[in-house]
């Protein structure tokens, strides 16, 4: 369980600074205290991510601090290598023709924004240890030129799959009968909660990896949907319904309490499994997932 996380007011300058396009605030602890009236509390230093910039501030959960600071880092790694990262995403091939098949999910515009922050973040941020000093920093960012194009080589081979299955994901969806409407405002609602505004940037490359083959499970599922009955289908929208209805209930709860809690977190993308496993077995699933594990996962949430 996580406690509930939001910016920290304090007097302190050292974590109320805006505007910083480089490591300029030395050591970065995991944890600093601030005192309110005769109290000692403890808080957790963040860096933000201000678009052009980033800024400092203290927010009241770890789990915040680290989601918050990630896109941070990523912002500020965007700053300093932005000719590298320019220079990586011009060589994307066919950049233009994937553009074309996500347009209905990724707006043209912001693609190679968004992949030029994707590959920073997965050459600097995904699966590395986050830096806590100016020195950690500068190892980090050492031989960027490498680190970035292996990355670039990653996105590369994702991007091209991911495209295309999107695209047949939507040119099987003017395939579905209208008698069987209920599938298509089902898939609709699985695309839309797959593809939120920044999505690119707030989903882990852990699970962004997986995208392809929970769009190619979407095709599936419509290709089978003549041979499968109407209440097979119904039977299974309607027990995911059931734990979709109690992520979001608790989801819009954390929220109200700006509760950060990586649980819930596991939980959305055991739904999202869990629904390759019913519609799209034969596709296979990251992870071993069942009625069960949903529910003793459910059971790690933070209940605000």
């Amino acid at each position: 369980a996580e406690h509930a996380s939001s910016i920290v007011e304090v007097q302190d300058s050292t974590w109320h600074q805006d505007g910083l396009v480089e490591w300029s605030w030395g050591e970065f602890p995991k944890e600093a205290t601030i005192t309110r009236g005769a109290t000692r509390l403890a808080a957790y230093p963040a860096i933000l991510d201000q678009k052009d910039s980033v800024g400092l501030r203290l927010v009241d959960s770890r789990p915040a601090s680290d989601k918050v600071s990630k896109q941070g880092l990523v912002r500020l790694l965007q700053i300093l290598h932005r000719k590298s990262v320019k220079a990586q995403v011009a060589h994307l091939p066919n950049l233009d023709q994937h553009a074309l098949k996500l347009a209905r999910v990724l707006p043209s515009k912001t693609l190679r924004p968004q992949l030029a922050d994707l590959i920073v973040r997965v050459a600097f941020v995904h699966l590395k240890k986050f830096p806590r000093s100016e020195q950690e920093f500068d190892e980090l960012r050492s031989d960027a030129v490498q680190k970035l194009s292996i990355a670039s080589q990653e996105v590369t081979k994702w991007l091209p799959r991911f495209a295309a299955s999107v695209h047949l994901a939507y040119l099987q969806m003017e395939n579905i009968p209208a008698n069987r409407s209920p599938v298509k405002g089902d898939i609709k609602a699985q695309i839309v909660s797959l593809t939120l505004d920044g999505f690119l940037a707030t989903t882990s490359w852990e699970w962004l990896k997986e995208y392809p083959r929970f769009f190619e499970a979407i095709a599936f599922r419509i290709e089978k949907l003549s041979s499968t009955a109407v209440d097979v289908d119904q039977m299974k929208t309607v027990e995911l319904e059931h734990y979709w209805d109690k992520y979001h209930e608790i989801k819009a709860r954390q929220e109200a309490q700006s509760v950060v809690d990586p649980e819930l977190d596991q939980y959305r993308w055991m739904i999202e499994e869990y629904r390759v496993s019913l519609f799209a077995q034969s596709l296979g699933t990251s992870l071993t997932v069942s009625s069960k594990r949903l529910e003793k996962q459910f059971s790690k949430i933070r209940q605000v």
